[in-house]
């Protein structure tokens, strides 16, 4: 959800304080060195993709271990194949987690090699180990990376190994001139970076003292070399004026840049690890608070070998253990993996567990219950349906219910109402799994009722309206839509009986008359009993059915409805009553034995703008009504119960304005039936 924090931001400062606080090993007492140790050790298991928390650990590791006197610490031991066995495994560890984005641990594993390797005793086999050691970092690491300005230095660093090159006579001096001079020229055609002028010139310089046929091979190296530079300047100047754009927007017109470009690199493996650089480059700052920068580490990683895409995915669900996206990708790696066993299963539900735990921890569930459209709402909704989605993926009709069944004790226990669309999609995956299983659905909705009708009439309407769509176009039979219809009816007589008792004094009973009910919520009632009629008469060619005996229920149901308002129920699905100008559907000449519709327009007679009374001999006697119109006004029962509301005179002016609105509206062939 881009509106609801998904991360684990509080475990990511914690690391933040941590990293500030190691600094400088050497501020630290030993033995609370261990203890930090050991909560390294701990935070790098759940977050081992963390480039600064590796960095932190194996400086406070080395320092730990070369300053450790006690006798259960193994001294450290010179480089080459020596070097300790554990710092050794964490090193390889590191390195491959964060390629290519891991110069800085590269840089501390050097750093304590070129300390701990005495190269006079060790010889040229040393010299020659740390040589394809420079250029391994080098290729895997730093030339992909035009931010850094560690390039000079680097390559100073390199140079200075060949201090420890003892030549003894001329022709061993012409074979280190010439070592140094393939590598130098190799850093300076590989890759373009910020101080490749600063090196060519120390190169330039350096080979003039050091064996004059250099210049001939300067010469030849000097085309590469421009081209090199030419590539730094042009990307310098794309990338400067990125600098008003966010991190994302950066990242996404580097990636686009590199793909531009990717024919100007020797080889498509280059442009690979440049384009993987950036993803990891980005990764390391955005890590805890995106979900968008893991897609892109897993879309991009490798598969082989133990850090592939499944482990990716499981641990973005530390760092991230709130995304739904994640955790999703992570249930369905485990199925392609291993298959539908019982083990992937039992994975899966403990992945929608640990959302579940992890989204509602801390938060005030119960303040956004019946809340909808509030993000943690929404946010566990969308859990639960994914987790219906899945369960029926993998385990069918079983596992759709079982997952129900917890979505069900969980707002129990939790007391949170959370959106009922899960009651709907409970209901899609049902008729998926079998159509025959309406009934069940019938049962699913009802317990909805229950649920979504315990607080107020509003509610219980919302609900039903929403619900009664959904099976309705669905296709459900009618005997399950009625059914559905009558559980709603039983839940609303409850609601209008306690809402009539437990009113104030003013409002209680008299005698055998029931108060009012407010007109709003008269009208919310009637908005649930639109569809309904609605999908009635159209199984009957339009014809209204049992008209007579939803009048009596209404009018005995819902204390002070109005005939106009069950008028307005029945003509709703027509639009009948928008073809009337608005005062001449507010203002009825009154018929002397309707004393309710009476009343209702001497009260609105005060505001209501007299209706114009059509001219005489205006009406045709043989002019037809438009086939629904006729039969909302004409074919209403004539039972006692029912009283017509027009008479013929009011029909014929009724009819006049009828015929002016259509003649305006360009309607030629209409008549009037009697």
């Amino acid at each position: 959800m881009s509106f609801y924090d998904v991360s684990e931001l509080g475990i990511r400062d914690q690391i933040f304080q941590l990293v500030n606080a190691t600094v400088d090993p050497s501020t630290i007492p030993i033995t609370q060195q261990k203890e930090l140790l050991a909560k390294f050790d701990a935070l790098l298991n759940k977050y081992p993709l963390t480039l600064n928390l590796w960095e932190r650990y194996l400086n406070l590791y080395i320092y730990n271990v070369q300053h450790d006197n006690s006798e259960n610490v193994k001294s450290m031991t010179e480089f080459s194949g020596d070097i300790d066995e554990a710092l050794n495994e964490k090193f390889n560890k590191a390195v491959q987690l964060l390629k290519p984005n891991n110069f800085q641990i590269y840089e501390i594993l050097l750093t304590h090699q070129l300390k701990t390797n005495n190269f006079v005793t060790g010889g040229k086999q040393a010299l020659q180990g740390m040589v394809e050691q420079f250029i391994k970092i080098w290729d895997k690491s730093l030339s992909l990376n035009p931010l850094s300005t560690a390039h000079f230095q680097y390559i100073m660093t390199f140079v200075d190994l060949f201090q420890h090159w003892q030549v003894v006579n001329n022709d061993e001096l012409i074979l280190r001139n010439n070592t140094i001079r393939k590598h130098i020229i190799y850093f300076v055609t590989s890759s373009f970076y910020k101080d490749l002028e600063k090196v060519w010139k120390w190169f330039i310089n350096w080979d003039a003292n050091n064996a004059g046929s250099g210049e001939y091979k300067i010469n030849q190296v000097s085309p590469t070399y421009m081209k090199m530079r030419s590539k730094y300047i042009q990307w310098e100047s794309f990338y400067n004026n990125l600098s008003s754009l966010d991190d994302y927007e950066k990242l996404l017109q580097w990636l686009d840049w590199e793909t531009l470009h990717k024919q100007d690199y020797e080889s498509l493996k280059t442009y690979q690890s440049r384009y993987k650089f950036i993803i990891q480059h980005f990764f390391q700052s955005k890590q805890f608070e995106s979900e968008y920068i893991w897609d892109l580490l897993v879309h991009n990683s490798s598969n082989s070998g133990e850090y592939n895409q499944l482990f990716l995915l499981q641990k973005s669900l530390h760092y991230m253990p709130r995304s739904l996206n994640l955790g999703l990708k992570y249930s369905q790696a485990l199925e392609l993996k291993q298959g539908k066993q019982q083990s992937t299963l039992d994975l899966v539900d403990e992945v929608f567990k640990n959302l579940i735990q992890k989204t509602k921890q801390n938060q005030d569930l119960i303040g956004v219950s019946n809340k909808f459209e509030d993000p943690l709402n929404l946010q566990m909704s969308i859990i639960f349906k994914k987790m219906l989605q899945e369960n029926t993926r993998l385990k069918g009709v079983k596992g759709l219910r079982q997952a129900f069944k917890n979505f069900r004790e969980f707002i129990k226990t939790e007391k949170c109402v959370l959106n009922y669309d899960i009651f709907i999609t409970n209901c899609k995956y049902e008729l998926q799994v079998d159509i025959k299983n309406m009934p069940v659905c019938v049962k699913i909705l009802t317990l909805g009722l229950n649920q979504y009708g315990k607080e107020s009439i509003i509610d219980l309407n919302r609900y039903m309206l929403t619900t009664l769509h959904f099976v309705i176009e669905s296709g459900f039979t009618r005997e399950h839509i009625k059914a559905y219809f009558e559980s709603y009816k039983k839940h609303l007589a409850s609601f209008i009986k306690d809402l009539t008792q437990n009113n104030s004094a003013g409002n209680v009973q008299t005698g055998e008359e029931m108060v009012s009910l407010p007109k709003e919520l008269r009208k919310n009632i009637l908005q649930v009993y639109n569809p309904w009629i609605v999908y009635e008469s159209g199984l009957n060619m339009g014809k209204y059915l049992n008209v007579e005996s939803t009048y009596n229920e209404l009018s005995k149901s819902i204390p002070g409805i109005t005939t106009l308002e069950l008028w307005e129920l029945y003509t709703s699905q027509n639009s009948a009553s928008e073809l009337l100008p608005k005062q001449a559907s507010e203002v009825i000449a009154p018929r002397a034995d309707n004393k309710e519709l009476t009343k209702l327009t001497q009260n609105n007679l005060n505001t209501a703008v007299p209706m114009t009374l059509p001219e005489a001999g205006a009406v045709n006697e043989h002019v037809e009504l438009p086939l629904e119109l006729f039969e909302v006004l004409l074919n209403l029962p004539n039972a006692e119960s029912f009283k017509p509301l027009f008479n013929n005179d009011q029909l014929q002016s009724l009819a006049s304005d009828l015929f002016n609105i259509m003649r305006d509206m360009n309607v030629e062939n209409f008549t009037f039936k009697e």
